[in-house]
């Protein structure tokens, strides 16, 4: 439904009222609600942001990295979104129910997340499934029926942990229904993968830096044993589909880095030589240890991973060892992954696969970290 963004006579007299009254956000026609509605700019405070984020200067929020989003509490009967998007996917969990996922068309749009309910104090948050590659999500306004009123949001959860990862983070096809269907939107849920369930077993809020076919230095398909653009390089962006967008790494410290790349290096010829990704794999352990000084660093030798992908980990991690940093761990997944029961679009893991991928991963964070972990996997 288009958002013509131009508020009517009435609304800008509620607006002048608003005004007179000092009330917080304004009165505007929205289509949304398709009446006069109280609309809230996304820089406001009581808006708390999910994953990495940026302002871009014009009253808007851009986010594109899968989980990313938002979460808010408000008192009325309804909360709408304006959003200038690509054609993503979107949960949404209100006062702690998942919803029918949103599929945004892209452009400018406006979008109902929740309606006719009762006039009391709710919860939503607003989550990506699909992966940056599906375009950059823009944030233009909130948008509440008329007395409706943004109150403080939920706390951030105390425990923060980083995903470094590709498709198989991304949560590509989990959603399939066996391993040769096509790949799809519908089929991407990143709060299906094995990173997502790691941080739900430990009340955490997650980061996850993934894109589908990035490796460590060599991109699947690639023609040479390199890549231009690998992983690592787009490890300092807000966004990955602005390379200007920079992220101060400083104000959010997870307490654990996960990383779980290797397999787009190894899955197609010509493989990168062993000095080559040691050398790459071990600038990459280098720059997080320099960004993230007191944190576990765990590699993940994944169940999908070719031949020589795990043993060249293990030598990465081993060089770290002898320079002296005992708090970088490998995590061997074994292949437990049974065909087809666990794969879902493109021979990617399903939920089940996920669930099998996270659980040895859950262990290595409860040791690393001394978390306990509580039983809460699935979405």
């Amino acid at each position: 439904m288009t958002d013509s963004w131009l508020p009517t006579f009435a609304a800008q007299l509620l607006l002048l009222v608003l005004i007179v009254g000092a009330l917080s956000g304004c009165l505007e026609a929205d289509p949304s609600f398709h009446v006069a509605s109280v609309v809230i700019a996304p820089t406001d405070t009581s808006i708390r942001y999910i994953g990495r984020t940026q302002a871009d200067g014009s009253e808007a929020v851009r986010f594109d990295w899968a989980g990313s989003g938002f979460v808010v509490r408000f008192a009325g009967t309804g909360l709408g979104v304006r959003l200038d998007d690509g054609a993503n996917d979107f949960n949404i969990d209100l006062n702690g129910v998942r919803q029918p996922p949103l599929a945004t068309e892209a452009g400018r749009m406006a979008y109902t997340l929740a309606e006719g309910l009762p006039d009391t104090v709710h919860t939503v948050r607003f989550t990506r499934r699909t992966e940056p590659g599906l375009g950059i999500t823009t944030l233009r306004g909130l948008v509440l029926p008329p007395g409706g009123r943004l109150l403080a949001p939920p706390e951030a959860p105390g425990r923060r942990l980083l995903f470094v990862g590709d498709s198989i983070t991304c949560g590509y096809g989990v959603e399939g229904d066996r391993p040769d269907c096509d790949f799809s939107r519908a089929t991407e849920h990143a709060d299906a993968a094995y990173a997502a369930q790691a941080a739900r077993a430990f009340g955490a809020e997650a980061h996850l830096i993934a894109q589908s076919g990035l490796g460590v230095v060599r991109n699947y398909g690639a023609p040479t044993e390199t890549s231009p653009r690998p992983m690592p390089s787009y490890l300092d962006q807000a966004l990955f589909g602005d390379e200007q967008a920079r992220w101060e790494a400083a104000p959010w410290r997870p307490d654990a880095v996960v990383i779980n790349l290797g397999t787009n290096d190894f899955s197609t010829t010509p493989h990168p030589s062993r000095p080559v990704f040691l050398a790459a794999y071990g600038d990459l352990l280098t720059r997080l240890r320099s960004q993230y000084s007191a944190a576990p660093i765990l590699v993940m030798a994944g169940p999908l991973m070719a031949h020589p992908a795990e043993t060249y980990l293990e030598a990465a991690v081993a060089a770290r060892h002898a320079s002296g940093d005992a708090a970088v761990g490998l995590v061997r997944i074994p292949n437990t992954l049974a065909y087809p029961a666990d794969f879902g679009c493109d021979g990617h893991p399903n939920r089940t696969g996920q669930r099998k991928i996270a659980g040895p991963l859950i262990e290595s964070l409860a040791e690393a970290l001394g978390w306990v972990p509580n039983s809460v996997l699935a979405p």
